[in-house]
């Protein structure tokens, strides 16, 4: 897949292309992020799907997040990629904008702890 013929995600065909990408990896939850690698034209988008983190991957990534941030989000983006365009992992600028993006995938939720 060219970084040219991706298009953007919102669409019934890129649903039907999510469940195709479960099956194939036998993935519950998966993601497609979008990073735009073309400043003249925002339409142009590069493409990566990524599944959800198991606890052991999520370990590595914080054991390393407060000394390198950006080794340790390659670290945990090579571990949960499924497939998808490789500017994502690739290109400085596209990796830079999907660093932030990671966060939408790690969802802590709050919890609350009563004393009886």
């Amino acid at each position: 897949m060219t970084k040219e013929n991706v298009k953007p995600v919102m669409n019934e065909a890129a649903k039907e292309e999510a469940q195709v990408i479960k099956q194939r990896h036998k993935a519950g939850t998966v993601f497609c992020l979008e990073v735009p690698f073309d400043d003249e034209d925002p339409s142009k988008v590069a493409r990566a799907w990524l599944r959800k983190p198991n606890l052991e991957e999520l370990g590595a990534f914080s054991s390393l997040v407060q000394g390198n941030p950006i080794r340790a989000t390659k670290i945990l983006m090579e571990s949960i990629w499924l497939e998808g365009d490789s500017a994502v992992k690739d290109d400085e600028e596209c990796f830079l904008s999907a660093m932030g993006q990671l966060n939408e995938i790690i969802k802590i939720r709050t919890s609350k702890i009563t004393k009886f």
